[in-house]
């Protein structure tokens, strides 16, 4: 599914799968993730969800160790890792017209 781009920083590219972070990241928009990195607030994240789908939010630490990661899409829900999602990886960049 994710295309693998160079070994060492263990890149794959993939598109954003909905318009859930539009309109800064409409759907097909190119992504650059990490699978190894440690998501930090405010950035972009992969998120499996219960089911296994597969999502991208904005991640957010909470003090009790618990996370949350949300869409700018109103209508998209917020996915949680008290409820059973997985962080899988982590935007590095998002590329606009094939620019990094």
């Amino acid at each position: 599914m994710h295309e693998a781009l160079h070994y060492p920083d263990r890149l794959y590219r993939c598109e954003m799968p909905d318009d859930s972070l539009a309109p800064k990241t409409p759907r097909g928009t190119p992504l650059l993730i990490s699978y190894s990195d440690k998501p930090i607030d405010g950035q972009g994240v992969i998120v499996w969800d219960r089911v296994g789908r597969e999502c991208v939010r904005i991640y957010w630490s909470h003090p009790d160790g618990q996370w949350s990661a949300v869409a700018r899409d109103k209508d998209a829900p917020t996915l949680r890792s008290i409820d059973g999602c997985i962080v899988a990886g982590v935007v590095r960049w998002v590329l606009f017209d094939g620019q990094g």
